[in-house]
């Protein structure tokens, strides 16, 4: 199985995605997917499980957690 990485960012929406995080097959940076996200400026996968923690950069601030498999991470809260 190829290695992912996970990249977080944010743009004004002007029509298009947006902010969220985009998974990509590390060597060929293949677009594996994108889940919508607030402003995701600092990720960290949990070094056991396949767990995804998000830091946004919104006024009040969230974390989100996502769930990790095949293409984009899915939210769980």
């Amino acid at each position: 199985m190829a290695e992912v990485a996970y990249i977080g960012g944010y743009t004004p929406d002007t029509g298009g995605s947006g902010t969220g995080i985009t998974a990509v097959e590390l060597g060929s940076l293949t677009r594996l997917g994108t889940t919508p996200a607030s402003g995701p400026s600092f990720l960290a996968v949990h070094p056991r499980l396949p767990i995804l923690y998000a830091v946004g950069e919104s006024e009040r601030g969230t974390i989100g957690v996502y769930a990790l498999g095949e293409g984009a991470p899915t939210p769980l809260g």
